[in-house]
C-alpha cells in the first residue's frame, strides 16, 4: 500500500515598499543650487507604523498619518428651561445651566396660539465672564403676557454668532390658571376671597354685566364679598389682574 505524505511549506516573504524619497538641495557659490543623491526610504510590511530615520542633519519619519478631529467643547450643557404664568398679563420664565463657554447670552421668543412664527421679547445676559463650570440660574419675567395659550423658546447665541434653540414650552390661558381662591364655590350669601391685592373686586356675569364690590378683609390673606343680591348664575371675579370664576345658587 502506498503512503501519501503532503507536505506544507510556508514562505515568509519580504517586500521592500519605496514610501517616499527626498532629494538634496545645496546652496552653493553665487546661489547656485544643485543636488546630491536621494534619501530613499523603505519599509517591510509588518513593521511598525511609523519610522524615523536620520542622516547628518535630516530626520525623516515615515508612517501613516491619523486625522486630527478637534473636539469643539459646546456653548452650554445641562440647559433645563420652564415657566409659568403669575398672573393675567405676567409670566414668569426661568432656566439654568450647568457649565457655558463663550456664551453670549439668551434671547426669549414668543409666539401666540394664533401665530406662525415667534418673536424676540428680549435678552438676558450670561452669567459667566468667559467661562464656567458651576450651575448658573437666570430669569425673565414677561409682564406683558398675553392672556391667551402663548409658547416660549430661549435662543442661546455664542460670540461667534452660532446659536441654539430650546425646547418650546406652553403657558396656559389665563382662564385656565388664577392666584385667587374662591369659596364655597357654589356660593349663596358669603363669597370668601383669598390671595387678593386691593380693596375693591369686580363681579362680571355671562353678558358682560359688572357690579364692583367693596372687599371686607378677614384677615391679610383673606377676604369676602356679600353676593345675596345676585341672580343664580356663573360669574367671573376680577381682583386686580387675577380672574377667577364662581357660581351663585
Amino acid at each position: 500500500m502506498k503512503k501519501i505524505i503532503i507536505v506544507t511549506i510556508s514562505l515568509l516573504a519580504t517586500y521592500n515598499l519605496s514610501a517616499q524619497s527626498i532629494q538634496r538641495s545645496v546652496i552653493g557659490a553665487a546661489g547656485k543650487v544643485s543636488t546630491g543623491g536621494a534619501y530613499k526610504i523603505s519599509a517591510t510590511i509588518g513593521e511598525t507604523a511609523t519610522r524615523s530615520y536620520t542622516n547628518s542633519a535630516i530626520k525623516i519619519t515615515q508612517g501613516f498619518q491619523q486625522n486630527i478631529l478637534a473636539i469643539t467643547p459646546l456653548p452650554i450643557t445641562g440647559l433645563v428651561f420652564n415657566g409659568k404664568r403669575l398672573a393675567t398679563s405676567k409670566v414668569e420664565l426661568n432656566w439654568r445651566t450647568l457649565s457655558e463657554i463663550q456664551n453670549r447670552g439668551f434671547y426669549i421668543e414668543l409666539k401666540k396660539s394664533d401665530e406662525t412664527e415667534f418673536s424676540t421679547i428680549g435678552f438676558v445676559e450670561s452669567l459667566a465672564a468667559d467661562a464656567s463650570k458651576t450651575e448658573l440660574k437666570y430669569q425673565f419675567l414677561d409682564e406683558n403676557a398675553h392672556s391667551s395659550l402663548s409658547y416660549y423658546r430661549i435662543k442661546q447665541v455664542d460670540f461667534n454668532g452660532k446659536f441654539e434653540y430650546s425646547k418650546i414650552i406652553a403657558i396656559k390661558n389665563s382662564d385656565t390658571y388664577s392666584n385667587l381662591k374662591l369659596y364655597p364655590n357654589p356660593a349663596i350669601i358669603e363669597l370668601n376671597i383669598e390671595n387678593m391685592e386691593g380693596n375693591s373686586v369686580e363681579v362680571i356675569n355671562v353678558n358682560g354685566q359688572k357690579k364692583i364690590y367693596n372687599v371686607l378683609k378677614k384677615s391679610e390673606i383673606q377676604s369676602s364679598i356679600d353676593v345675596s343680591d345676585l341672580p343664580k348664575g356663573l360669574y367671573f371675579l376680577k381682583a386686580g389682574n387675577e380672574v377667577s370664576k364662581f357660581l351663585k345658587q
